[in-house]
């Protein structure tokens, strides 16, 4: 599933709006080529992807793949961070400050759940996608585009919702104040723009995907970036105070835009509709992913485990995809943040608990992430080798006093093995510490190893495969 997970990192730094036929062609030559998935995949819908208004890359990603000897069997695979889309920095990870109530059903079947605003906001971006799909799998046309099912009346409400938290967002770039830290997102910006041309004129690589990474985005630049956070945040929230919808109006396209640049395809509810119905109760989803997807499959697989029948609680119409049959949902996350609280973990461990698995690296930031005692080790975790930049572990101070009092945990759990003597544990969070990299004394190369390739290794993938070749990069021996 790793493989699978990383392979959505194809393509991240394109900026073509219109860019999903290459990104389909790259993720299918990587399902051709790389060990431990050759052969054994074929896409079947998308890439779908997404990117917030004003942005330059996607911050969204996501497609599904069908096993090749074991028909009834889809894996859907969300990609994680963008690393060179500013605004999947901003918004796609760092909104962990408010939460957001899950709410599946008519009723309230998992009471104080909830997920934090990136993720629920990621959750939303993803429901909302439309991609092209193999013909084979589609039947009719439903009516699934969750964006352009809500009444007027709500319509009306979060468009003006929208226009008056950029208005203040506006007001606030406007504050002298933040002139310096505005210049100094000015300089970030070119840096991206240079990324790409460096890109885009090396054919994706001039040492290595870190050291091209690290040359041009320093932790200095990122933590002067993300000072602009807090002012952004804050106008958010007073908003937020008074319109629950907020969010989607302001960071996704208006239901006019939608329609007029939307790719052609279906949604993801409604392939997966079509798929229950091909495959009644056979059909098993395997839901993956990395980095912010670490955090968005679990919260996906939870919302499909939730919307399709089960005879327990009433489903919205424009939810239910599955409603006569019952799938097998399985999850694996990899070096994922939280994605909400504890009640929404143990609401979730209910639900898919011995389904699901979980993998940690110690050594890794990004896992650290929504535990405000956790978080506040982070500047210091690479001790000597790898020193925190300034102002780093003040940014990380913050983070941590912003969601000290939600209880963020992360989901899953260990089992009693029924095939194991007594204390055997059937291990579902599986948890190591990677070795520091003792070659580099950088903070943000130190991590972008801790966060990736360290993975790689754990699971013995280095063996087969390497990272460039995971991107696409170079070609598998």
């Amino acid at each position: 599933m790793l493989t699978l997970a990383l392979l959505a990192s194809r393509g991240f730094w394109d900026p073509a709006k219109n860019n999903q036929p290459g990104l389909g062609g790259a993720i299918t030559a990587g399902l051709e080529s790389l060990p431990p998935v050759r052969n054994q995949w074929q896409l079947v819908w998308g890439p779908g992807t997404y990117r917030y208004l004003g942005s330059a890359f996607d911050s969204s990603m996501m497609f599904v793949v069908q096993h090749s000897t074991q028909p009834q069997r889809y894996a859907i695979v969300v990609r994680g961070t963008n690393p060179v889309a500013l605004f999947d920095w901003l918004l796609g990870d760092f909104l962990g400050h408010r939460q957001v109530p899950w709410h599946t059903s008519k009723e309230d079947i998992a009471p104080g759940a909830a997920l934090s605003l990136s993720t629920a906001l990621g959750l939303k971006i993803l429901l909302s996608m439309r991609a092209a799909n193999d013909p084979g799998q589609v039947a009719e046309p439903g009516r699934f585009d969750l964006l352009l099912e809500r009444s007027a009346a709500t319509l009306a409400r979060t468009r003006q919702a929208g226009g008056d938290s950029l208005a203040k967002v506006g007001e606030a770039m406007a504050d002298s104040t933040l002139g310096s830290t505005m210049e100094k997102t000015r300089k970030l910006l070119k840096k991206i723009l240079k990324y790409q041309q460096l890109w885009n004129a090396t054919g994706g690589f001039t040492s290595s995907v870190g050291a091209t990474v690290g040359e041009l985005l320093r932790i200095e630049d990122i933590v002067s970036i993300l000072k602009v956070r807090k002012r952004l945040i804050s106008s958010l929230d007073r908003t937020l105070e008074t319109q629950a919808e907020a969010p989607t109006a302001i960071l996704m396209p208006t239901p006019e835009e939608l329609q007029s640049q939307q790719s052609p395809g279906i949604g993801l509810l409604e392939l997966l509709r079509n798929l229950a119905n091909t495959h009644g109760d056979a059909l098993e989803l395997f839901v993956t992913g990395h980095s912010k997807g670490g955090a968005l499959a679990p919260a996906l697989a939870l919302f499909l485990s939730d919307t399709q029948s089960n005879g327990e609680h009433p489903i919205p119409d424009y939810y239910q995809w599955n409603p006569e049959h019952r799938a097998r949902i399985h999850c694996y996350a990899f070096a994922g943040p939280t994605p909400g609280n504890t009640d929404f973990a143990r609401y979730f461990n209910r639900q898919l608990g011995r389904d699901f698995y979980r993998y940690s690296n110690g050594l890794d930031i990004v896992t650290l992430a929504w535990h405000s005692e956790q978080l506040r080790t982070a500047a210091g975790l690479y001790g000597q080798t790898a020193g925190s930049p300034p102002g780093l572990d003040l940014l990380f101070s913050e983070m941590a006093d912003e969601v000290e009092a939600l209880d963020y945990c992360h989901p899953g759990e260990d089992y009693p093995d029924p095939k194991g003597g007594a204390g055997r544990l059937e291990k579902h969070v599986i948890q190591f510490e990677s070795p520091l990299q003792g070659d580099t004394s950088s903070y943000l190369l130190q991590e972008l190893h801790q966060h990736i390739e360290a993975y790689i290794a754990f699971l013995g993938l280095d063996k087969v495969m390497s990272l460039k070749q995971l991107l696409g990069a170079s070609k598998p021996g």
